[in-house]
């Protein structure tokens, strides 16, 4: 299919990457960042009545402990309290009559013990029901997504190579995804990337030399935050995991 037949992309993922695009740090990150802080406040507001929605917050033991905090930032003391409530209710009723286990089931015993406790007795799936992670990770495949969408056009290229770059995530999750785009895409993607990398280098090279004692007096540019783009790009936007 010829460029001039496809169709620049129009959706709120499109309209969520050009706004991250103007934004320093990763795009996909910034642009879930925003998704998820909407989330948040319409869960304070309506999710949290919803019976459904709370039942399932009881089964799963409420949120991990980054959306947990995130929630707590919000004026959201009753709508915490209340789903709080109920699950360490539910988890007092699952420890209510123990049995004391005998040396034969003791390991059995303990098994059921966390799982009643949290819903779980592998420790790595403790947190894998938080329905925030869970928006997060069906948001973050739509944004990769779209960004690739992006890159079938010259706009996108370009302007996406004037942004931080993707965090390492994000551009290992581009790089599994771009397999369903042409090779034209695959090559805009590294591209791109190598662009984002090579700057900040630059400009990281900028920022060591102004710390040497006989550049001290010259006069300071944005390479002064170019730490800032590198951990970005190492570790992603704070917030985000």
């Amino acid at each position: 299919m010829l460029q001039e037949e496809k169709q620049f992309p129009q959706s709120w993922s499109a309209e969520a990457l050009e706004q991250a695009f103007e934004r320093e740090g990763c795009p996909v990150c910034l642009a879930i960042l925003e998704t998820l802080q909407r989330a948040i406040v319409s869960w304070s507001y309506e999710g949290f009545t919803d019976v459904e929605q709370r039942h399932l917050l009881i089964r799963s033991r409420g949120f991990c402990p980054l959306h947990t905090w995130q929630l707590a930032q919000f004026p959201t003391a009753f709508q915490l309290g209340l789903v709080y409530h109920e699950i360490i209710t539910d988890m007092l009723a699952s420890m209510e009559k123990p049995t004391l286990p005998s040396r034969t089931n003791w390991h059995t015993t303990m098994r059921q013990i966390l799982r009643n406790i949290f819903s779980t007795h592998r420790q790595q799936a403790i947190y894998a029901a938080c329905l925030f992670c869970q928006k997060r990770t069906q948001v973050e495949l739509r944004l990769v997504d779209t960004l690739l969408q992006l890159l079938q056009f010259e706009e996108g290229r370009m302007r996406f190579a004037q942004t931080t770059g993707l965090c390492r995530v994000h551009f290992a999750q581009a790089c599994k995804q771009v397999h369903h785009y042409d090779k034209q895409v695959q090559t805009a993607l590294v591209v791109a990337q190598r662009v984002c990398y090579q700057r900040i280098v630059e400009e990281l090279e900028a920022l060591i030399r102004n710390y040497e004692y006989h550049a001290s007096q010259q006069v300071h540019g944005a390479e002064m935050t170019a730490w800032r783009r590198a951990a970005e790009i190492c570790a992603g936007n704070p917030g985000v995991y």
